[in-house]
């Protein structure tokens, strides 16, 4: 099953090897590639600090919720 998912070893490497010797590299720090070679980009919105600051104040609330219930 795996082998119907995944690319062959030869088309992974042919896809992936590049990157190890790509002076473009140092253009994408800390980036991740994708099984094709292609930069991962961060999410647009998640560079708003408001919106990120909001999205982690209503995770605590959920995890503050959560940690309520199983003490109860």
């Amino acid at each position: 099953m795996t082998g119907l998912l995944a690319p062959s070893v030869e088309t992974y490497a042919e896809r992936l090897a590049p990157l190890l010797v790509s002076p473009d590299i140092e253009g994408h720090s800390g980036a991740m590639f994708d099984r094709k070679g292609l930069a991962i980009l961060q999410t647009p919105k998640l560079t708003d600090s408001a919106y990120v600051n909001a999205f982690i104040a209503a995770s605590e609330a959920l995890v503050s919720r959560a940690n309520v219930r199983i003490a109860s």
